[in-house]
């Protein structure tokens, strides 16, 4: 919850009002105090805890009352809530630590790795049942017909590769976070893109 959401949390825009000199009556309606006007078209409503002008459409919050009637920012008009109310609120900004920013850090970068992953992964994926068909397709071409027959240099390759696509799928489809990065790093950006390019 930022700040802003505290201090609305903590207090009731009725109160707000009353204390900072708006007279409502029972309807909780009185004279704008933002514009010249002598019919009531200033309301507060509890239930939203809001307020709203039908004079000159001037609406908001508890801050933003508190900011238009005391002619402040935001931030200052919360740091005056926090004092006039005496709600005990820390309004300094928060510096983060070194294990916080160090955590921030790994955060982003596993959003990175997740984010390029999936891209990737898809485009893999593609690649390596598209080569698995070819090499099925070498496989059955070039198989011996006999057991006598002399081995294909196609077929063993054929044969050989489709271990290794075997391989990279599994490691592909590994969803444990480590495995992945590692997957990623050790095969598919050096030996399995080279594989895919050149297998």
């Amino acid at each position: 919850m930022d700040i802003f959401e505290e201090i609305k949390s903590k207090l009731d825009i009725i109160e707000v009002a009353k204390y900072y000199g708006i007279e409502l009556n029972k309807q909780n309606k009185c004279c704008c105090p933002f514009h010249t006007e002598k019919t009531a078209s200033f309301q507060v409503y509890p239930k939203s805890q809001s307020f709203y002008c039908f004079g000159c459409g001037v609406g908001g919050d508890i801050i933003s009352l508190t900011e238009k009637l005391l002619k402040l920012s935001p931030i200052k008009a919360a740091e005056r809530l926090n004092s006039d109310f005496n709600l005990g609120l820390n309004l300094k900004p928060h510096k983060p630590t070194r294990a916080e920013m160090a955590e921030n850090e790994r955060q982003q970068r596993k959003k990175g790795l997740v984010s390029s992953w999936d891209g990737w992964k898809d485009k893999a994926l593609k690649q390596l049942i598209r080569r698995e068909r070819f090499y099925k397709q070498a496989q059955r071409q070039f198989a011996p017909k006999s057991i006598d027959d002399t081995l294909n240099p196609i077929f063993v390759k054929a044969c050989q590769s489709l271990e290794y696509l075997s391989f990279l799928i599994d490691e592909l489809m590994a969803v444990d976070e480590i495995e992945r990065e590692q997957t990623w790093q050790k095969f598919f950006l050096n030996d399995g893109e080279e594989f895919l390019k050149n297998g």
